[in-house]
């Protein structure tokens, strides 16, 4: 009978411990550290490479196969975890007076949907959606 007993306490605290893990407010917990590197994704005909560094500086590089054209931009970035999705502000870019606002969500640890950019925060997305974004892939090999 005590035998029985330790078994059902062993199953209840195992289960409590699965249940725990996978509601945790930890388990899908992202970091800034998990933002860094190069983001690569095509919309229309252009080749976008989103480069994030852990000194908060971004480089926006658009390459339109089109009009075989580049355009590079630099900046600063900013980003707010506390947010859902997460917004993300460059700021103080070359080649531009203004700063540019988006918002983003990670699809998993290696991908991201983001919205486009707007020139004003009121303005940027608030719900990403397929038809306002694009999925950006994280790059390893660079």
């Amino acid at each position: 009978m005590k035998f029985f007993l330790n078994i059902k306490i062993i199953f209840f605290l195992c289960s409590f411990a699965i249940i725990y893990l996978l509601f945790s407010p930890f388990h899908n917990k992202v970091l800034l550290e998990d933002i860094f590197g190069v983001w690569i994704g095509s919309f229309n005909g252009r080749k976008i490479e989103i480069s994030l560094n852990d000194k908060m500086q971004c480089k926006i590089k658009i390459n339109d196969s089109l009009s075989n054209s580049i355009e590079e931009y630099k900046g600063t970035y900013y980003v707010d975890f506390s947010k859902k999705p997460i917004p993300l502000t460059i700021k103080k870019i070359n080649k531009l007076d203004y700063a540019l606002y988006t918002t983003f969500k990670f699809l998993d640890k290696n991908s991201i949907r983001l919205s486009f950019f707007s020139k004003s925060w009121k303005f940027r997305s608030i719900s990403i959606r397929e038809e306002n974004s694009i999925i950006l892939i994280k790059n390893h090999n660079i």
